[in-house]
């Protein structure tokens, strides 16, 4: 009877741990990267629909905020939902990339203090507060299963029956 090639013995060498670094950061940096531009898309085609006033200076805060203020609840609704998409798509990007879910928890982090960041500096409704800490979360979660779904291992296989 032959013995089963040990682990060490395998063609395939493990990857060492700068590898895997580099690829947990490039994971980072493209779920964020995605992320944000997924955001930026999402809340520019809401501009469409409610434009900022000519001349609004965007490093102007207190502007903005006044601005914000005005802006109806489908118009924060539309930051929601970009929020969401961004954190999807970042949480993805970067479970894919890395191979791991850590990178997109990483990122998913990033984007979430974005949002709260937004939220404490700018006028939002109350009720934005719970849809970012409860949608954003869940979303970034669904794309970190997305992504792991897509993996090639990840194909389910055929039960072995007993023949």
């Amino acid at each position: 009877m032959e013995a089963l090639p040990s682990p060490s013995s395998s063609p395939v060498p493990a990857p060492s741990h700068g590898r895997l670094f580099l690829r947990a950061l490039c994971a980072v940096l493209a779920g964020v990267l995605a992320g944000v531009g997924v955001i930026m898309l999402v809340e520019m085609l809401g501009h469409l629909r409610h434009p900022p006033p000519p001349g609004l200076n965007p490093k102007d805060t207190a502007a903005l905020a006044r601005w914000v203020a005005t802006l109806p609840a489908g118009a924060h609704a539309v930051v929601l939902a970009a929020w969401a998409a961004g954190m999807f798509t970042g949480a993805a990007v970067a479970a894919r990339v890395g191979q791991a879910r850590w990178p997109a928890l990483v990122v998913a982090m990033f984007l979430l203090a974005g949002s709260i960041q937004m939220l404490i500096t700018l006028p939002h409704p109350v009720w934005m507060w719970p849809g970012a800490l409860i949608l954003c979360p869940s979303a970034a979660f669904a794309g970190v299963r997305l992504a792991g779904a897509m993996r090639p291992d990840a194909s389910p296989q055929a039960p072995q029956g007993n023949s």
